[in-house]
């Protein structure tokens, strides 16, 4: 149920039209009789073959809640919020999906598993600093002497994704030692003595990572040798305890360029790591050498002879690249050279780490590159590192002439959020906002779908043939681009609307969109004491955010994202919304920031038009910006003051936040999610799916 303020927003009353839903339900759940369900409390889907084939008969799971798919593989399931479901049927491995109540859900299931194995790719992993700290006053997530069962909660969450493949692989980025450092007073003897930071972890983490679903981990990375050879010898031996595949590191060069060969079904599969952050430069290296230990050196002559000996021992190898920018979704291209060496000595698939920002996937002849898969479980405070996602990657063995071979024949994502460093399955905005990011980042064959992004690869094909539609544009008048829908290229493009990426992830729009969420919360923003979720403060048929303060009110009421989102000087933004109502004293912000921790040094202000206007006409506002010199962040407040004396009450009643990044004019693609008019006019939107034939592609 929805949280409501005490004080009611007194909106003016307005005629609504009740509109008759038909549901008709596809599954039921065994021994129980069909019965008339609200459809904003069903989950609904249709389970398909790697091929397109719906699947009748397929099994479809939420909890101890089970049913199986119509002849046409449709399925619905009675659930009243956003959830992990579970699809398997005979012939095929199962998957797992985040699913919300309303749009249907795609699940495509691999055939063939005696031939295939599936694999799961998270980012960067980490369990130590501010685990150990007390955020924001809600006491530390971890203990000292936290157990392997403390510390797998954290990955609680996306638990059902790991279990769904035959073998889970993340980047392990820190050392295990016994006695794990959270950053506070004196760097402890024993750890790097010269390096910026340095990241340990309890070795209990070893456990929770098998306990959690993880069998495989990376260290290949800048923060395997942050405990010197002693810390690198208890890493590996805790995960050897655990029964946890390492590569990527050892305590000769030899042994870091090892790499970690798996058997499933009797299908062999091979991992191979190595890093281009050497580390030099603080007078001890984080790799190995002839001195010490440390991660595997990143080197063409001697990835080659890696990948080429792996392919000795198992017919798919699978590379980690551990290098780039921080905080760039783009790689570098001594990142993307090295991901074309490791191809051509014979890796099918490359994914690269280290910006802690997810990037996009490329997909080049029968080889897939996953350019940064950002973070899973990490304790980053910057906004930008939060949306990530999970990769599926298939791939079928078979002989070719008596020899063993192994081909990709699907990949796909699964979008998160991490929210107060934990990783949460994502749904609506975030997950299209990150489906965008994986299509849309580099150019690579990769298919968008509403919250999704998929590489048909072998035999799979296209979810459905791509739809084209025309949008009236006005001109100044922002629009966010539908799920599923982007902006095509133009001939008149540069002169009748500018792309743009909405800095918020869309969670402005102040909807469900992760996983686990409480009831009135919105993840990864800070509602304060005086601001709610509410129907009645939305500018459609969710939710929005209220505040109100009334003649008693003495504190200003401010909300706000949770983190700053990075900028750089002279960027050019926009700050939209919808008002639904608003009292004097209503007001948006923009602090600008010249570090990341800190106070701001400069504001914008955005004072708001009073009054009250209904659902379907709210007043949309915006604020043109100019990052300021020097700025290096940006973070959104919206804000309501108290009345100054008498009987005064004011209400504030907000929806559609957004903070719009403007591309260069000219610009199209996937991964826009808003359009700006530049002159009046039609643009023209694809979908790589057929879209309703009511389905807008924009958003009013």
């Amino acid at each position: 149920m929805t949280r409501r303020s005490p004080v009611s927003l007194a909106l003016p009353a307005f005629a609504t039209v009740a509109v008759a839903l038909s549901v008709t339900v596809v599954a039921q759940l065994a021994d129980t009789p069909v019965q008339a369900t609200d459809p904003r409390s069903l989950i609904t889907g249709i389970v398909r073959s790697e091929d397109g084939t719906a699947l009748a008969g397929a099994e479809v799971w939420l909890d101890a809640k089970r049913v199986t798919t119509d002849g046409d593989g449709r399925f619905s399931l009675e659930h009243p919020r956003a959830a992990v479901v579970t699809a398997s049927a005979e012939g095929h491995l199962p998957r797992s999906v985040a699913a919300e109540p309303g749009p249907v859900t795609d699940l495509r299931l691999t055939a063939k598993p005696d031939e295939t194995v599936s694999l799961r790719f998270g980012g960067d992993v980490m369990f130590g600093r501010r685990y150990y700290a007390d955020v924001a006053g809600r006491g530390p997530i971890l203990k000292h002497g936290a157990t392997p069962n403390d510390i797998a909660g954290i990955l609680s969450g996306v638990g059902p994704l790991l279990d769904d493949a035959d073998l889970s692989i993340v980047n392990l980025e820190t050392a295990l030692v016994a006695d794990p450092w959270n950053g506070a007073g004196k760097r402890p003897k024993g750890l790097h003595p010269t390096k910026d930071l340095v990241i340990t972890s309890s070795t209990a983490s070893a456990k929770a990572l098998a306990d959690a679903g993880v069998e495989v981990v990376s260290l290949s990375n800048n923060h395997t040798f942050d405990g010197l050879g002693a810390g690198l010898k208890s890493t590996i031996a805790a995960l050897d305890a655990a029964g946890v595949k390492h590569f990527g590191a050892g305590s000769t060069v030899a042994e870091a360029w090892k790499p970690a060969v798996l058997t499933v079904r009797g299908n062999r599969v091979a991992f191979v790591g190595c890093t281009t952050v050497d580390g030099r430069h603080s007078g001890t290296s984080y790799v190995a050498e002839a001195r010490h230990g440390g991660a595997a050196e990143c080197e063409p002559a001697l990835l080659t002879a890696a990948v080429e000996k792996a392919r000795q021992q198992a017919p798919l190898v699978i590379v980690t690249i551990h290098g780039g920018a921080e905080y760039r979704r783009s790689q570098t291209r001594e990142v993307r050279d090295l991901a074309q060496t490791a191809t051509q000595a014979g890796a099918q698939l490359v994914v690269g780490s280290h910006p802690h920002v997810v990037g996009g996937l490329v997909h080049t002849g029968s080889s897939l590159f996953a350019e940064s898969l950002g973070n899973l479980a990490f304790d980053q405070d910057l906004w930008s590192t939060l949306p990530s996602y999970l990769l599926r990657v298939d791939a079928r063995f078979k002989a070719k002439g008596g020899t063993p071979a192994a081909q990709l024949v699907r990949a796909d994502t699964d979008p998160i959020l991490i929210d107060d460093y934990r990783p949460r399955p994502a749904v609506g905005a975030v997950a299209e906002s990150v489906a965008r990011i994986a299509s849309g980042w580099v150019e690579g064959g990769v298919v968008m779908n509403r919250d999704s992004a998929a590489v048909p690869l072998g035999d799979a094909k296209p979810p459905t043939t791509p739809t084209t539609a025309k949008a009236e544009l006005a001109k100044n008048e922002v629009r966010r681009i539908s799920p599923g829908w982007w902006l095509a290229p133009a001939p008149d493009l540069n002169d009748q609307v500018r792309a743009g990426t909405d800095l918020l992830f869309g969670t402005g729009s102040f909807e469900p969109t992760v996983v686990g969420a409480s009831d009135g919360a919105i993840p990864a923003w800070s509602l304060g004491k005086y601001a709610t979720v509410s129907g009645d403060a939305s500018c459609h048929s969710g939710h929005g955010i209220q505040l109100a303060r009334t003649p008693l009110s003495t504190e200003t009421a401010v909300m706000s994202p949770d983190h700053r989102s990075p900028v750089v000087q002279g960027q050019q933004l926009t700050l939209v919304a919808n008002i639904r109502q608003a009292s004097e004293g209503s007001r948006l912000e923009v602090h600008w920031y010249e570090d990341m921790a800190g106070p701001s040094t400069k504001s914008t202000k955005l004072e708001l038009p009073t009054g009250a206007w209904s659902p379907e006409r709210c007043q949309p506002v915006r604020l043109d910006l100019t990052a300021p010199r020097k700025a290096v962040a940006a973070q959104v407040y919206i804000v309501l003051d108290a009345p100054k004396g008498g009987q005064t009450i004011r209400r504030l009643a907000i929806d559609d936040v957004s903070l719009v990044d403007w591309a260069p004019k000219g610009r199209s693609g996937r991964r826009y999610d808003v359009v700006g008019g530049l002159r009046n006019g039609t643009v023209t939107l694809r979908s790589d799916s057929a879209a309703p034939a009511d389905s807008s592609p924009l958003v009013r």
